[in-house]
């Protein structure tokens, strides 16, 4: 009777956490395609790919996932080990997400809330079939946005995320092989036109050499920028997204990097730049990243409006047709509801 109820207790237990995992994609509308992963070694590290996938022919029959089927700790630890992530003893493996999240803990992130977080399924599946893609993304890319853009016909090389733990050395090593390993990432779609994103803090000069080393028709900045001396603005169009605790050095920084002729800025209201990024996270982020704690909704919507935008900006400045509907496209209503404005100067 004894072993019984603890089998019970543990049960009830596992289906509590399922119950309050993590949904990445909560109420926003499914995008067209399914999405595929690989994952590249080189010198600098693990270089992750999302893309267009054919969609997956899986029958669920018991509570265990699809075995190519990415959750949210696969990130991390493929972040840090590479393609040969899933062959790491699990040892290993538990070892780096405990190191990991110890600075989120200090930071007021709740044990609970980030083993949530971790059991999430994602969306891309390991080496999937891969579909024709209608153009580029490369930067620095969180795995939410990566899946979402993927999802909407887009090739997405990711060279470093800060959320994932990839230092800052490893995104300085990746532009010096850009030059050189690119054409091998793309593969056949090295000829599609290409947007850069940036997702963490860095300087105007090092997000001119990155647009140069990708190709880049437009660069999409989504944090706060850090000085720099670039000595004249960059030739594509930027899309950045400020908040208000964005401060002088961003824009004066911004302002070297983009002319006003080129500049679209959309300030998100009662946000912090932290969150620009890490949004998507809602129940981690809000605790771990902020200095204040803000409920749900608030970061949901203003994230739903930031995706919207970089979709609509990838597809008007590389021309193409992204199939947007929904909650993909921009929602003027919520817009107004947010408070979000428009200008072309920081």
């Amino acid at each position: 009777m004894r072993h019984l109820f603890a089998f019970l207790i543990l049960a009830l237990q596992i289906n509590v956490v399922r119950a309050v995992t993590c949904d990445f994609d909560y109420e926003l509308t499914p995008p067209p395609s399914a999405v595929g992963l690989t994952i590249r070694d080189s010198s600098a590290g693990p270089v992750m790919i999302w893309y267009p996938a054919e969609p997956s022919t899986f029958k669920q029959v018991t509570d265990e996932r699809e075995t190519a089927r990415m959750n949210m700790s696969d990130y991390f630890v493929a972040a840090r080990f590479g393609a040969a992530f899933k062959d790491k003893p699990l040892t290993d493996r538990n070892r780096l997400l405990r190191e990991t999240f110890n600075d989120w803990y200090s930071r007021g992130a709740r044990q609970i809330q980030v083993t949530h977080m971790m059991v999430a399924d994602m969306q891309a599946r390991i080496d999937a079939s891969r579909l024709k893609a209608h153009g580029v993304v490369i930067g620095t890319i969180d795995p939410a946005l990566g899946e979402r853009l993927a999802g909407h016909g887009l090739v997405v090389v990711n060279l470093q995320s800060s959320f994932l733990s990839q230092p800052k050395s490893q995104r300085e090593a990746m532009v010096q092989l850009l030059s050189d390993s690119l054409a091998e990432w793309l593969g056949a779609d090295t000829d599609k036109p290409r947007a850069l994103i940036i997702q963490e803090e860095m300087s105007p000069n090092e997000i001119a050499a990155m647009a140069e080393a990708a190709s880049a028709k437009t660069v999409i900045i989504n944090h706060r920028l850090v000085a720099g001396n670039l000595e004249s603005p960059i030739a594509q169009s930027v899309l950045a997204f400020q908040t208000d605790d964005t401060g002088d050095a961003s824009k004066k920084s911004l302002r070297q990097l983009a002319s006003k002729q080129t500049l679209t800025v959309i300030n998100i209201p009662k946000l912090e730049s932290a969150l620009l990024s890490a949004a998507p996270y809602e129940a981690c982020a809000r605790l771990a990243f902020s200095r204040e704690v803000y409920q749900g909704w608030h970061l949901h919507h203003r994230r739903t409006v930031i995706i919207a935008e970089i979709l609509s900006h990838i597809e008007k400045k590389l021309k193409l047709d992204l199939d947007l509907a929904g909650t993909n496209q921009p929602n003027k209503a919520l817009e107004t509801e947010i408070g979000v404005t428009r200008t072309n100067k920081p």
